[in-house]
């Protein structure tokens, strides 16, 4: 891979793309927050950095965290990372209910590519800012068409969507790239405006722009066209000789299926039970172009998160996702991705674990800068126990895009499973986008008898994204911790809504009762409808006082009579 721009102060090293601090040539370990907060300082050493832009940075407006003692926690574990404050001299200087400086100097280590570009998503400027995903599609074509260019690095996908908000040259160096391409897109009516612009990251100086005005109803072209124009434009200004690219297209011919899996996609990134909204966006998708692959390649991982966020019953999804796996294959062997969700129907529908792992290395070998393959995969393998394994592969995926919550959530699911739980709440920093964080770390408080910290983080859960998995944890949590009748209400009430309240779950609840028959039976249960837990059942810490048991229950019960 080639090198970074990185800086360097005192004895440290900061790599913004890659998300990483040094010191001394060895990894530090930090969470994000306190190494978002240092990348702000270094990017303006000497200067203050006010607590409101902190806040900001870490926050996005309409979260609801107490961001004061956030911060205040954050600032803490950075300065235990640093040094103490009354070493001399102190790398973080504090500025009393104003902010903070770092005071040692900052040397920028330049890269030696020849060129580095990130592609920020477009700023939505239409009326009624409903367009945002459009303004993601058209970034990630750009993405698609510029990756494989030789001599030209892109900034990782996830790094960029959380530098999204940031001035764009400002953002190119946090990201530690020369160029950025940003822009912004306005529909009014049937018409659409698109402007773009390429920047030096360290001047802000304009190399190019350009201004597409064009009917809404030819989308389908208009991005097709835009993004040639742009890739061929910027790649001049950057390459010498420029580069020949051709862009991949939507690959649909139909205009409204591609705004519907643009949607989906915009919804899957919320999470949550928004991953049903995106399910019916891709299906709705399907219905106008049943042969549109990446529509089935998505709607089969979609499928997949909705029966692990106990969002659909595990025995629909599971047949969804073999569905839309099933028919990606057929039309397009020859994609990475198809491979992929082949690999998740094998292992979770078929249950044929060594057909699932070949699969998924297709899919990794056919296209080794996708995240997804070496995330099944690290899953597969702990699920076998293979921990060393599968952290290493989890890590692979980790590496290509850091700041990308699905690649964080392989690897920390393959540190927990391996009892690392250090390593593994480390990993699971809660953001807007990765509130699942909340949940994981509330099992880790809870396996360390914190149950006050354990609540907490639920309660977190509950206000975000991820509402409905977190109210049904928090019920088993108040059961283990004996405040039963607070338990009972909340789960009656959760019946009465209609809501599910998946048998994986259930199970969890009646061994955190203590009715360890009622907990075997739902176990049981979940493993005939294939909850998606019910892979882990090896290695799973939360089944660890139950496991001999059940492992003999689920023996008798697939065994011939």
């Amino acid at each position: 891979m080639p090198a970074r721009t990185r800086y360097r102060f005192g004895s440290f090293e900061l790599d913004p793309l890659a998300h990483e601090l040094s010191r001394e040539g060895e990894r530090v370990r930090i969470q994000d927050h306190p190494l978002r907060i240092l990348e702000a300082l270094v990017l303006r050493p000497g200067e203050l950095v006010t607590r409101e832009e902190l806040i900001a940075a870490l926050w996005p407006p309409g979260t609801f965290v107490d961001s004061e003692h956030g911060l205040n926690t954050a600032v803490r574990k950075l300065r235990q990372t640093l040094g103490p404050a009354h070493s001399r001299p102190a790398a973080l200087e504090t500025v009393p209910r104003r902010g903070y400086r770092l005071t040692l100097p900052v040397e920028t280590l330049e890269a030696h590519e020849r060129a580095s570009l990130a592609v920020l998503p477009l700023e939505d400027l239409s009326p009624a800012r409903d367009q945002t995903h459009l303004c993601e599609g058209l970034a990630e074509e750009l993405v698609r068409a510029l990756a494989p260019v030789p001599g030209l690095r892109i900034a990782q996908r996830g790094a960029t969507y959380r530098s999204r908000d940031e001035e764009p040259a400002r953002a190119g160096l946090q990201l530690g790239v020369r160029h950025v391409l940003a822009g912004s897109l306005r529909s009014d009516g049937e018409r659409l405006r698109i402007d773009c612009r390429l920047l030096e990251s360290a001047t802000g100086r304009e190399l190019w722009s350009g201004r597409f005005d064009r009917r809404l109803t030819d989308l389908l072209l208009l991005e097709e066209e835009i993004a040639g124009e742009v890739v061929r434009s910027v790649l001049e200004r950057l390459l010498s000789g420029g580069a020949d690219v051709t862009t991949a297209g939507p690959r649909t011919a139909s205009a409204d299926a591609y705004d519907l899996f643009l949607r989906a996609r915009a919804a899957w990134r919320l999470r949550g039970h928004s991953i049903l909204r995106a399910i019916s966006l891709l299906e709705r998708a399907l219905l106008r172009d049943p042969q549109y692959v990446p529509a089935l390649q998505f709607l089969a991982a979609c499928c997949y998160s909705a029966g692990a966020g106990g969002h659909l019953p595990a025995s629909e999804a599971v047949l969804r996702l073999a569905g839309a796996a099933r028919r990606a294959f057929a039309l397009a062997p020859e994609d990475a991705a198809s491979w992929v969700v082949e690999g998740m129907r094998r292992e979770w529908a078929e249950r044929r674990l060594r057909a699932a792992a070949e699969a998924y290395r297709e899919g990794i070998a056919r296209a080794p800068r996708e995240t997804l393959g070496y995330g099944w995969l690290a899953l597969l393998l702990a699920s076998q126990g293979r921990f060393d394994d599968a952290i290493a592969t989890a890590r692979r995926g980790h590496a290509i895009d850091p700041g990308e919550p699905p690649t964080a959530t392989y690897l920390g699911w393959s540190y927990f499973f391996a009892r690392r739980f250090d390593d593994a709440f480390a990993v699971f920093e809660p953001t807007p986008e990765f509130a699942i964080a909340w949940i994981v770390r509330a099992w880790i408080h809870e396996s360390r008898g914190r149950w006050d910290d354990a609540l907490a983080a639920l309660d977190e859960a509950v206000a975000s994204n991820e509402t409905r998995w977190a109210r049904r944890e928090r019920i088993r949590l108040l059961a283990a911790m004996g405040r039963e009748a607070e338990a009972l209400d909340a789960y009656e009430a959760i019946v009465e809504s209609g809501a599910l309240f998946p048998a994986f779950e259930r199970g969890l609840l009646a061994l955190a009762r203590g009715d360890r028959r009622l907990a075997l039976d739902e176990l049981a249960i979940a493993h005939a409808e294939r909850s998606p837990w019910m892979r882990f059942v090896r290695v799973d810490p939360r089944l660890d006082g139950l496991r001999s048991e059940l492992t003999r229950k689920l023996s008798r019960r697939s065994s011939p009579t």
